[in-house]
């Protein structure tokens, strides 16, 4: 048998077996009114993007991040990402050359200087950074 939430669920047969009548459809909830939208920001994308709709997962990101960093009246004025975990919302660049790894932020790294020389120091200390933090997992 069907799940009632699909599409193609045959509501006559299941009246014909418990002997009962739909009388009205139930309004859709606000997850799955959510989960419309943001299939259609996704399918925009894609398109403008000229991708595949199979390569979805290289937007994931984007839009995921997109959803937990804007404050929300629900959660009292706060991001999903700090009304969950208590951290403040970042961008995934931010974790490589920005405040939250400790060594970078340590060595003064997170304003690089744009020279040839000081962006090859740079992007040395990044190399390190990024193989200590690997080798811890």
């Amino acid at each position: 048998m069907r799940p009632l939430d699909d599409p193609d669920f045959i509501w006559p047969e299941l009246e014909a077996i418990i002997k009962a009548h739909k009388a009205m459809e139930e309004p859709p909830t606000p997850a799955i009114l959510h989960d419309d939208d943001i299939l259609t920001v996704i399918r925009v994308m894609l398109a403008e993007s000229r991708l595949a709709e199979t390569e979805w997962d290289y937007l994931h990101p984007v839009v995921q991040e997109n959803l937990n960093q804007p404050q929300t009246q629900a959660l009292g004025g706060t991001s999903t990402m700090f009304a969950f975990t208590g951290l403040d919302p970042t961008i995934p660049l931010n974790i490589i050359a920005g405040s939250i790894n400790r060594k970078l932020y340590a060595d003064s790294m997170t304003e690089i200087n744009w020279e040839r020389q000081n962006i090859t120091i740079a992007m040395n200390a990044l190399r390190q950074s990024l193989q200590e933090i690997h080798s811890k997992f």
